[in-house]
């Protein structure tokens, strides 16, 4: 099952006698750094992992939105009329629906690209459940650290009545 799926077993040493007790697969051993046998509380041993796990994170790409209210509609229905004619000339029985379908929605993207204005966002890197009085706190409770950090933490105690200057 393990070559079904690709898997290392990375503990190779046993822990209670001869017996290997603790199994540890992964697909990428390449993140495990070191595996260790270390001593336990019976006459069980633990196993002592340094491995190099990141949590991947999603990021979220880029989105185009078009303003239709600012769109150029005479525009678009002479493109639209034109391309009509010249997809319908060209024997669309003869490809594949595939081939149609593809050609058709290019076709509508180019043309909505060049007759609607649009925007693009950026990247979302801000949580949706962190309001703007939260950043605020936080910005004041960062900026409170980094006076901590600069007179030598002396100025502490007058801003432990005052919240760390978070709310004010």
């Amino acid at each position: 099952m393990t070559d079904a799926f690709q898997l290392h077993q990375m503990v190779d040493q046993p822990m209670r006698g001869p017996n290997i007790l603790d199994l540890f697969f992964t697909t990428s051993p390449g993140l495990v750094n070191n595996t260790q046998i270390g001593p336990g509380l019976s006459d069980y041993d633990t196993v002592i992992m340094d491995h190099s796990f990141k949590a991947p994170l999603k990021k979220n790409s880029p989105r185009t939105i078009y303003h239709y209210s600012k769109a150029n509609w005479d525009a678009i229905n002479e493109d639209l009329d034109s391309f009509l004619d010249e997809f319908m000339n060209t024997d669309p029985d003869t490809p594949s629906v595939t081939t149609n379908s593809t050609t058709i929605k290019c076709h509508l993207f180019s043309i909505m690209d060049k007759y609607i204005p649009h925007t693009t966002t950026k990247e979302r890197d801000n949580l949706p459940y962190i309001t703007w009085s939260i950043k605020r706190e936080i910005r004041c409770r960062k900026q409170a650290h980094t006076k901590a950090k600069r007179f030598n933490y002396r100025f502490i105690k007058s801003m432990k009545n005052d919240n760390f200057g978070v709310g004010t």
